[in-house]
Parts: structure tokens; C-alpha cells; sequence
């Protein structure tokens, strides 16, 4: 479960003199792709860990100089998505913070039968283009396209952000907005190789202690949610196409792509006795081999948002995007 890597000598001569506190968010990304990556096991696929019995769930601990540590935490997709990782991880943070445990995940449940939920408005034939052939065909077609995808990451201001925000809102027509909504309708203006984006919605109020995927994703026009109020009324209806409304030739061109936040995961990991995180995210290896436009919202620390992605076509110079970034 808990495994402990420790780096050679030539690493840790390397990064001995480093102050991870004084780094830039830019410079502590490039850290970890250069000099923690390597030394991180190798994400095995579902089949490959199964054929040589590998863990499904572990974190490995490594010890950085100056009192310095790192955490890597793997989570097989065969066991369980976001949710999961969620509630797994809030499991972890009450038990090392002596908190009041939830109780026992649960992995066989009536609400969850073959460890899938879909959004209710879905019909038969809205799961099958969704997860059936035609998202298989244009999966075969991306393929193809994946050496065009632009693997990277976009490292965006906290309070640009939140003034982006309260500037919408002082208009008057919206109540409530989050800094999702105005980080997804930005990537959602600056993005033009989908059509259609899966946005993935919060399932730890539905099933906080249910272990497995949860496939409850709105597909939405991505045209129709480059304004963050257009997008909070997307996420606040809970649907976007209605019943059996479902285009088929996104599907089956390859052009629908995913994002998913996974910001308050981040607020979960931190011991009452830790002075600060200096950052979280994921490595860029962790969008290799992903055939479909692909973006995860990472609360990276208390002064930056970080999106590592690998769309295929991507303007950080148009929109919104642009004014939301840290520029260092």
C-alpha cells in the first residue's frame, strides 16, 4: 500500500540545493517531471497489472532534502474513477487527522450495479453512442491524431480568476459562480478540436461512500459553454442535450473530449501539522496515450490553478484563457 522510493545520490545532489518554497509554479512543475517522474513506477494498464498481480491502489512516499516530501498516489481505472479517488482519499485524511471516519466504502450496491451510473435524462441509446462504437470508432480515428495533441500545462491565477468571477457575477443576472465555471467556459473558448466536452459531475453528495466509476458526465455543445453563465446553467440543470438528442458524429469523428476538476481533492490532503503545500498535481506522463482531447483542474496551490491537458488544438493566446494566466 504505502511504499518508500529513494532517490540515488546523483539526485539528490542535484536538487540539495533547491528551495521548493522560492520556486515558481512554472520551475516546480518542470521539478517534477525532471527529477521525480523518473523515479516513480511506471503506471501499468488494467490488463498488465492484472496479468503480473501488480496493486491496484498504493502510494509511494518519496523523501526530498530540506524536509521536503512528495507523494505519488496510483489508482487503477479498473477499480474506481474520480469519485472513488475522492472518497478514497477522504478516508486517508480523516484517519492521519484523527478525524471522525466515515464508514467503510461500500463496492456492491443496488445504486451501482456494474459499478456504473449514468445521468438520468440518459436513454439506451444515449449510453451506447456515448461509451458504445461510435465513441470506440472515433477513439480509433484520435489515434491516429495523437501525435498532433499539445501535452502541457497551463498554470492560471487564482485571483485573476476570482476577479474574472466577481465581475461576472456584479452583473447581475447569476446568484452563484464557481472558478470551475470560469476556467471550463475558458478552455471551452480557446479549445477548437471537439465539438462536444464531457464534463463530469459532483457524485460525493449522491454516493460519498461508494467505491467504483460513476460515468455521470453531461456531454455539452462546447460552443454553447464559453461563457461561464451559460456553463453554470449547464452543471445547475444537470443536462445539456435532452433524451435521445445526443449528436452520433462527434462521437464517431473522434471530436468530444473530457474535463474534469479535481480541485477539492486537494484540500483533503493536508495534516493539521504541515506548514504548506507547495504544490499538487499530476505528472504530464499522465496524459500519454489518452486518444481523446483531455483536461483535468488541479487546485495546484493556494496562489495558482494548474490544467494539465493534451488537446489537439489549443489558442492560450484567445479569450479568457489568456488573461487568466500566471505569467512568471
Amino acid at each position: 500500500f504505502f511504499h518508500e522510493i529513494k532517490l540515488d545520490e546523483a539526485a539528490l545532489s542535484a536538487i540539495s540545493n533547491m528551495n521548493l518554497s522560492s520556486m515558481n509554479e512554472t520551475d516546480i512543475l518542470h521539478f517534477m517531471d525532471d527529477f521525480l517522474a523518473p523515479v516513480v513506477p511506471k503506471t501499468l494498464s488494467t490488463y498488465e497489472s492484472i496479468q503480473q498481480k501488480a496493486p491496484l491502489f498504493g502510494v509511494d512516499i518519496i523523501q526530498l532534502p530540506n524536509n521536503y516530501a512528495c507523494y505519488v498516489m496510483t489508482l487503477s481505472h479498473c477499480v474506481g474513477d474520480g469519485v472513488t479517488y475522492y472518497n478514497v482519499m477522504d478516508e486517508i485524511h480523516r484517519e492521519m487527522n484523527q478525524l471522525n471516519s466515515h464508514k467503510d466504502l461500500v463496492w456492491s450496491h443496488p445504486d451501482i450495479a456494474n459499478h456504473e451510473v449514468f445521468p438520468d435524462r440518459f436513454s439506451p441509446r444515449d449510453a451506447s453512442i456515448s461509451y458504445g462504437f461510435p465513441f470506440f470508432l472515433g477513439l480509433l480515428k484520435n489515434f491516429v491524431n495523437m501525435k498532433k495533441q499539445q501535452k502541457s500545462y497551463i498554470i492560471l491565477d487564482k485571483n485573476k480568476v476570482r476577479d474574472k468571477k466577481d465581475d461576472l457575477l456584479a452583473l447581475g443576472d447569476e446568484v452563484h459562480l464557481s472558478d470551475n465555471d470560469v476556467i471550463t467556459a475558458a478552455l471551452c473558448e480557446a479549445s477548437s478540436s471537439s465539438d462536444i466536452f464531457a464534463y463530469t459531475m459532483n457524485m460525493r453528495k449522491r454516493h460519498s461512500h461508494f467505491g467504483g466509476n460513476f460515468h455521470h458526465e453531461i456531454p455539452f455543445s462546447r460552443n454553447r459553454a464559453t461563457d461561464p453563465r451559460a456553463f453554470r446553467n449547464i452543471v445547475k440543470n444537470g443536462f445539456y442535450f435532452d433524451t435521445n438528442e445526443l449528436p452520433i458524429c462527434p462521437f464517431v469523428l473522434g471530436k468530444v473530449g473530457r474535463i474534469s476538476s479535481i480541485a477539492s481533492v486537494q484540500k483533503l490532503i493536508k495534516p493539521a501539522a504541515m506548514d504548506r503545500i507547495v504544490c499538487h498535481a499530476m505528472l504530464s506522463s499522465f496524459c500519454e496515450n489518452v486518444p481523446l482531447d483531455t483536461a483535468f483542474i488541479i487546485s495546484m496551490n493556494d496562489e495558482a490553478y494548474v490544467i494539465l491537458h493534451n488537446f489537439r488544438e489549443l489558442d492560450l493566446g484567445y479569450g479568457s484563457i489568456s488573461e487568466l494566466q500566471c505569467h512568471h
